[in-house]
């Protein structure tokens, strides 16, 4: 997956504006529309079926840019997610153990 987004971001030239602090700040204004869903929502509202659609489009965007960082970095989005899961079970079975 991060092959094609990136030939395709590639194909399009538009891997000279790809900078990290660019990614950041386009990754934020995304997650930003995540939550610009949720705005007006109570927390039992449902989302209905444009607002759902719209959402996995966004979170997309979010993952997307993600993904781009994941690139500049040289790393593996999903090995970085499963240290950071190891360190918060650590964390976590601490916390458990000492309440």
């Amino acid at each position: 997956m991060l092959a094609q987004i990136v030939a395709f971001r590639d194909s399009k030239g538009w891997a000279e504006y790809h900078t990290l602090p660019n990614l950041a700040k386009s990754l934020s204004i995304e997650a930003s529309e995540v939550l610009e869903i949720f705005q007006w929502l109570d927390t039992g509202d449902q989302l209905g079926k444009d607002e759902q659609a719209h959402l996995t489009e966004e979170l997309a965007d979010v993952l997307t840019y993600t993904f781009f960082m994941c690139d500049r970095l040289g790393v593996d989005p999903l090995k970085l997610v499963a240290a950071k899961n190891a360190i918060n079970r650590g964390r976590h079975w601490a916390q458990t153990e000492n309440d």
